[in-house]
């Protein structure tokens, strides 16, 4: 029985809490880059990166599905941008938002390609929250930014809250 990751310097570490007082590990797996955050769903770990490419150094965003099953570990599918810093990610009915400095990058989680870009025309996207239909959206100079997405492949802006800050607070949302 499974509850938490732990995050180390090589990637995941999947250990069985349990029993509190004598957590132990059950399998680990390396990563491309700094975990930035994770989202666990059933048996699967969806992990926000920022890694360099293996191709020509550059630095961006990775998004790996991790599978679980038992004490394994696996590697699924991957995504990645690498013309934009990774903030954070949700998930919502097959729909992956991935939160960067160029919008919320909106994934077909079957497929692992995307549908959609959602930009800001002023701050850097940051953190998000769904509750409902409605998923919600904070930066550096953005304010909030509240989309429908009751059709979760094609979110629609319905509003914005300006505000001015510095820096991207944390977000939650609750129905």
């Amino acid at each position: 029985d499974y509850d938490d990751f732990e995050i180390d310097d090589f990637g995941l570490v999947l250990v069985d809490v349990s029993s509190p007082e004598n957590p132990r590990e059950l399998g680990r797996l390396a990563l491309r880059g700094m975990l930035i955050g994770l989202l666990w769903r059933e048996d699967t770990v969806y992990a926000l990166q920022y890694a360099f490419s293996p191709d020509d150094g550059r630095r961006g965003t990775v998004v790996s599905e991790i599978s679980v099953t038992g004490n394994t570990l696996e590697l699924t599918e991957e995504w990645e941008r690498f013309d934009a810093t990774p903030h954070d990610l949700e998930l919502l009915e097959g729909a992956l938002y991935v939160s960067t400095s160029s919008g919320i990058h909106v994934i077909d989680q079957e497929s692992a390609s995307e549908e959609m870009l959602l930009t800001v025309d002023q701050g850097i996207p940051g953190q998000m929250a769904i509750s409902g239909d409605r998923l919600y959206l904070c930066g550096q100079n953005l304010g909030l930014v509240t989309y429908d997405v009751s059709i979760p492949l094609a979110p629609v802006e319905l509003g914005f809250t300006p505000f001015d800050l510095d820096h991207s607070p944390p977000l939650s949302a609750r129905d």
